[in-house]
This record gives structure tokens, C-alpha cells and sequence, in this order.
């Protein structure tokens, strides 16, 4: 439902949850936020996901496409949705006057102490062992699964090595690979986030709107296929 009156609103909430991209009504609503806490996770995964979460039986109870599964899905959009990646997580990278709280989905999964530790000093929270604990154990996949099975399937990072065909890999780096090394994702998926600090992601520190307006710029490139793809739809309206 449409917020009408946005002081009531906040006034009525502990927090507000969204997947929203960053659009003009951002700038106007987010400052009234003294936190905001944005969650990052491998383009190639989220892909996956998303393309399953298509055809959840109550998603679809409110809208339906033409593709008759996820493979389908993804073959036909994973372009598109690898380009809305890029500009969603982009355009809050962006927002430094926000002080946006990022974390990213694969340290949860494998870091899970040491990032809860990050979003607790940022919201300047103290908690006791058994309450971290309790958390941990709350929002693990295993009971996060139990409670929604139709919303949590898996939870694992690198799914997408096992889904995704050679050529939408290549693509997709293609059309991302400048934003998925910028925030230091492995290019090969063969980083185990377990056993190694190496290429763990991460925002790095220090950087400025332009250069990060340059990551998106090179990102943002159409491919030779998506070209090649425009020039024949342009060709047969003619």
C-alpha cells in the first residue's frame, strides 16, 4: 500500500525492509533513516535464485511469466537482470553521504562472527555471548528453510557454477566483471570463502563516487552479442 504520510509511517516501524532500487523518491525518503544496512551477494547467484523464485507457488498466485521453468527464465533475462544487479548495487555504492552499513551475503554464510560483529558496532549495539549465539542460530539457513521452504531453498554461494551454462557465465562477466572484481568476487568461482582471506568480498575503503561512476560506465557496455542482438531486432522492424 502507498505511504501517505511518511513521519507517521517511521513513527510506527522498528525498521523497513525493501528491495528498491535507488530511484528519486531514495533521495527524499532514505535520509529519514538514521541506519541503513544494504546486503550485497554474487550477481551469479542472485540470478539463480531469483530466476527459482520466479515460479514460488505464491509469487505466482500474484504474477505469472510465459517461461515454463527457471532454466528458461534464466536463459531468456539473466542479461537484463545481470545489468539491474549492476545498477542496484551501483547506485548505493554511490550514496557515501548516507553512510550505508554494507555486508555481503557470502560472509554471513562463512564469517558469520565477524560480520554480525561489523553490523553491531555500526548500530552501536552491545550483546552477550548467548544472545550472538541465539542469533546465529535464528538466521542460519537451516531454520530460515524451515520456516519459509518456499522462500529459502539452498543458501550456499557458488550455486550458479552448477546452473549456469558456459556461454551465460562468460556473458555475464562480460557485462558485470568490472563491479563483481571491484567488490573482490572470485571471476572463476573457485574461491572457497571458507579457508581463504584472499578473495573475500569486501567494499574497498577509500573509494570515491567517480571512481566507482567509472566501474559502473565500463560495466554498463553493451556486449558484442547484445549488439549484434540490437541491430537484428532493428533490422526486422524495418
Amino acid at each position: 500500500m502507498p505511504i501517505e504520510d511518511i513521519d507517521e509511517y517511521i513513527d510506527s516501524v522498528s525498521h523497513v525492509w525493501c528491495h528498491s532500487l535507488y530511484n528519486e523518491g531514495s533521495k527524499k525518503i532514505l535520509p529519514w533513516f538514521d541506519k541503513i544496512i544494504y546486503i550485497i551477494r554474487d550477481p551469479r547467484d542472485v540470478l539463480v535464485s531469483f530466476a527459482r523464485y520466479v515460479f514460488n507457488p505464491v509469487r505466482q498466485k500474484c504474477i505469472t511469466v510465459d517461461e515454463d521453468d527457471p532454466a528458461e527464465y534464466l536463459e531468456k533475462n539473466y542479461r537484463l537482470l545481470t545489468r539491474r544487479w549492476i545498477q542496484h548495487v551501483g547506485k548505493y555504492l554511490c550514496c557515501r553521504d548516507l553512510s550505508i552499513h554494507f555486508m555481503f551475503y557470502e560472509r554471513l554464510l562463512y564469517h558469520f562472527d565477524s560480520e554480525l560483529q561489523g553490523l553491531l558496532d555500526y548500530l552501536d549495539i552491545r550483546l552477550d555471548e548467548n544472545d550472538r549465539q541465539a542469533i546465529k542460530k535464528e538466521v542460519s539457513v537451516s531454520s530460515m528453510r524451515k520456516s519459509d521452504p518456499f522462500h529459502v531453498y539452498k543458501g550456499i554461494y557458488g550455486g550458479w557454477l552448477q546452473v549456469l551454462t558456459k556461454k551465460q557465465k562468460k556473458e555475464i562477466l562480460r557485462i558485470a566483471g568490472p563491479l563483481i572484481d571491484f567488490l573482490n568476487y572470485s571471476t572463476n568461482g573457485k574461491i572457497d570463502f571458507r579457508h581463504s582471506l584472499n578473495r573475500i568480498p569486501a567494499v574497498p575503503k577509500n573509494i570515491n563516487d567517480k571512481q566507482i561512476r567509472r566501474i559502473l560506465s565500463r560495466s554498463n557496455r553493451p556486449t558484442l552479442f547484445e549488439t549484434a542482438e540490437w541491430f537484428h531486432k532493428i533490422a526486422t522492424l524495418k
